[in-house]
């Protein structure tokens, strides 16, 4: 990539292209830092770069970058910049860093302050990046990053979706802190601002949010900003889109990311699959088809000048999928450093075995299942010293046994066990540390 090209474009010094290698894009972050603590041990790395953003943050206005450490780059960063509030509570939820919440605090309250006072009845109007680097057709024609900003996603709708979220994350961070009035404070224009953007970018005609696309409907889902009454009818306008553009993605570096997260959350779990496995361009499968070892900044095969990193993460987010729903290891918001947590697999239509192994602060977590040809076979080995929730599913309107090491849990018609939760679709079990392995018989 010509290092005067990139220059041009975001305004950066053209005589130190080494400096990027010693910064980090806080929009990028936003997008992979969850499959970044998933992947790699980052519990010293992370809370220096935390340091960076508050060395580089505006004393006066509260202001943050888009670059950290601040060489060069965007002040004030776009209101996608939400990393910071983001690493804090993973790094607390994956390692126990309540220190790290506590350092960070005071600066991330100063970010929202800022964001706060440049909002205008609870819309955020300010941004410049959005949703980046959406399929070449999806993009406005010339624009910045070598014509990378979403043409049908509204960027104040991408600000405002993540300005949301920022504050139901800082509230939870605010609680954990013994900090209750913060706390109230950030729901109380948390739920402002859902209704302003409800109020703004619904369209009770089409069912969905801005241009009724994939990136307004995962946001407004993921964000838990349209109403449980309209969740349904959001959800199948995204699955509808999906659908008509052949199960393939028309979204950038953040609202990929959401999609999975909602489809999978939302019991559209084979969707989601056939949206990941694609070969043709957009996808993922497309890159390997060109022989990408590592992954692309953009969906298209460019190359020359121009914004075409060929190492570069942000489209790596779809990592964290694979361990919280393909094996289903999530952290409810109760998890201190993995003390809590919940696993509930995903069986996809199309995929016939997993296998992950997770390393955390309370030991190894192996989780792998198999299907066969009436029986699906689930081993899970959980650390000692951790809570966990499993939820099984049952194969509705179908024959079904379930059974741990030769105990049977339920049978059809349904059975009362001591211990087990049954509903309609799942059980639910309450577990310590330990192997478990799980027979579920159907046909």
């Amino acid at each position: 990539v010509e290092w005067t090209e990139i220059s041009n474009l975001h305004g950066l010094p053209t005589d130190c292209p080494q400096r990027a290698e010693r910064l980090g894009w806080l929009n990028d972050m936003t997008a992979r830092c969850e499959e970044l603590i998933f992947n790699f041990d980052m519990s010293k790395f992370l809370p220096k770069w935390l340091e960076d953003i508050r060395d580089s943050q505006d004393q006066t206005s509260g202001a943050i970058p888009d670059t950290a450490p601040y060489n060069f780059g965007a002040m004030p960063g776009d209101p996608v910049c939400i990393s910071n509030v983001l690493i804090a509570w993973l790094l607390y939820k994956h390692f126990g860093d309540k220190k790290t919440l506590e350092k960070n605090f005071d600066s991330m309250w100063r970010w929202a302050q800022y964001l706060s006072s440049r909002a205008n009845d609870g819309i955020l109007n300010d941004g410049y990046i959005g949703d980046w680097a959406p399929p070449v057709k999806e993009a406005i024609s010339g624009s910045i990053g070598t014509s990378s900003v979403s043409a049908n996603t509204p960027g104040a709708l991408v600000s405002t979706a993540h300005y949301i979220h920022l504050l139901a994350i800082l509230s939870k961070i605010a609680s954990v802190l013994k900090k209750e009035h913060e706390s109230k404070e950030l729901i109380s224009e948390c739920l402002a601002c859902k209704r302003a953007f409800h109020q703004k970018f619904f369209n009770s005609d089409t069912g969905g949010y801005g241009s009724n696309n994939q990136a307004c409907n995962s946001m407004a889902l993921y964000m838990d900003i349209a109403p449980a009454d309209l969740r349904a009818r959001v959800l199948e306008n995204l699955v509808s889109d999906i659908v008509s553009n052949d199960y393939h993605l028309t979204t950038g570096n953040l609202a990929t990311k959401y999609i999975f997260d909602v489809l999978a959350a939302e019991g559209e779990t084979d969707t989601a699959f056939k949206l990941l496995t694609q070969t043709s361009y957009p996808s993922w499968g497309y890159m390997l088809s060109k022989g990408a070892t590592t992954m692309w900044e953009r969906w298209e095969e460019a190359t020359g000048k121009g914004m075409n990193s060929h190492n570069h993460a942000m489209y790596a987010s779809i990592g964290s999928w694979f361990y919280k729903y393909l094996a289903g290891i999530r952290l409810p918001d109760s998890s201190i450093g993995f003390s809590d947590v919940i696993i509930e697999p995903r069986f996809p239509e199309g995929l016939d075995w997993v296998e992950v192994e997770l390393d955390t602060i309370r030991g190894r977590f192996s989780v792998s299942w198999v299907k066969q040809s009436i029986s699906l076979l689930l081993k899970i080995i959980l650390p000692t010293g951790c809570n966990c929730s499993l939820r099984l599913p049952l194969f509705a309107g179908q024959f079904y046994e379930v059974k741990e090491s030769d105990v049977t849990l339920a049978k059809a018609p349904r059975s009362r066990i001591k211990g087990v939760i049954q509903n309609k679709d799942r059980l639910i079990i309450n577990v310590e540390g330990g192997r478990y392995d799980f027979e579920f018989k159907h046909k």
